[in-house]
C-alpha cells in the first residue's frame, strides 16, 4: 500500500499555509511543511520560483555504519515540485545511519543531487550554493561530511536547493527541518 497526498496548485504569494501528514508511529511535528518562506536562505529575484518552505523530516537510524537507505516513510521524503510527501515522486529522502547517527540528503525517484558540506566540527560551513551553481549540480563543498546545502534537480526537471536548517528539532527521533527552494526553470535531466 503506497500512501500519498495530493497538493493543490501552490501560490508563494498567499499566505504561509501549514499541512501535516500524520503518522501513527511518529511524533506529530514529523513530515510538518509551512509554505512560503524558505528559512534563512537568502532568494535570487532574477529567477521565479515555482514552491518553497520548510518541513520537518523524520527517520529511524539502522544499525550498519555501510548502509545508508531512505526507509520509506513520508515523514522521511519530499517532493520537491510540490512541496509535498509522496513516495512515488519524492526527489530526495532523510536517512540516518551509523551507531553515531550520521546524517544523509539523497537523491530518490530519478533526481540528481549535489551535496555541498565542509566540516562542521571545525566551524567551517559551505556557502550558500547559487542558482547557477545548482543548475549545474556543481560540487565544489563537498568533504563527505553531512550536508548543509544540496543542489537538486528534480525528477520533474526543476532546479531546486535545500539547506538544512536544523539537527534533531523533533527530540524522541532523528529529524532535520530543512528549508528549500524550487524555481519554475527546468532543464533536461543528467
Amino acid at each position: 500500500m503506497v500512501l500519498a497526498t495530493a497538493c493543490a496548485n501552490i501560490s508563494v504569494t498567499e499566505v504561509p499555509s501549514i499541512s501535516t501528514i500524520p503518522s501513527p508511529t511518529l511524533p506529530p511535528d514529523c513530515g510538518t511543511t509551512t509554505f512560503g518562506k524558505a528559512g534563512t536562505q537568502t532568494e535570487e529575484s532574477n529567477h521565479p520560483v515555482l514552491v518553497m518552505g520548510t518541513v520537518i523530516l523524520c527517520n529511524y537510524g539502522t544499525l550498519f555504519d555501510e548502509y545508508q537507505t531512505v526507509i520509506p516513510l513520508l515523514e522521511a521524503m519530499l517532493d520537491l515540485d510540490t512541496g509535498s510527501a509522496n513516495i512515488e515522486t519524492a526527489d530526495i529522502g532523510f536517512s540516518v545511519s551509523g551507531t553515531m547517527n550520521f546524517y544523509d540528503l539523497g537523491e530518490i525517484n530519478n533526481a540528481h543531487a549535489s551535496i555541498w558540506s565542509l566540516n562542521g566540527l571545525t566551524g567551517e560551513h559551505a556557502p550558500q550554493p547559487s542558482f547557477d551553481e545548482c543548475k549545474e549540480l556543481v560540487n565544489t563543498y563537498n568533504n563527505d561530511n553531512e550536508p548543509e546545502y544540496v543542489c537538486v534537480i528534480t525528477n520533474e526537471g526543476h532546479i531546486a536547493r535545500v539547506k538544512v536548517e536544523k539537527y534533531n528539532p523533533v527530540k524522541q527521533v532523528s529529524s532535520l527541518e530543512i528549508s528549500f527552494i524550487t524555481w519554475k526553470e527546468q532543464v533536461a535531466k543528467p
